[in-house]
């Protein structure tokens, strides 16, 4: 954590040298995102991606996969972390299973159609 500590005192990004970071609370919550912004109340991570499970009725297996937050029924533009939560940080390196299934999702959210207002 040297590297958010040193952050949240100076107000710098960090740079991991990825596009994604995996984000590890200490409640045990991962969530797969751009941190933004390091400030000494607050991380902000944007395009946050999280894990969710859907279990086969018949055959009883169990399918993880990926969804944008933006998805879920609060729409979260963003989301906002108090940096004592967090547990760890690491880079997604862009060849790994996790940039895939970010990228997968991506491609999926393009193909819906716009929503009415």
């Amino acid at each position: 954590m040297i590297s958010l500590l040193a952050c949240k005192e100076k107000n710098l990004k960090p740079d991991y040298g990825t596009e994604y970071q995996a984000i590890f609370t200490t409640a045990g919550h991962v969530m797969f995102g751009k941190i933004e912004k390091i400030e000494p109340t607050y991380v902000l991570i944007k395009d946050v991606y999280i894990t969710q499970s859907r279990v086969d009725p018949n055959t009883k297996e169990t399918t993880n996969f990926l969804v944008n937050r933006t998805q879920q029924s609060h729409k979260p533009g963003a989301t906002y972390l108090n940096p004592a939560n967090i547990a760890m940080i690491e880079p997604i390196a862009a060849d790994s299973e996790v940039a895939k299934l970010i990228k997968e999702a991506k491609g999926k959210d393009k193909d819906k159609p716009p929503e009415k207002k």
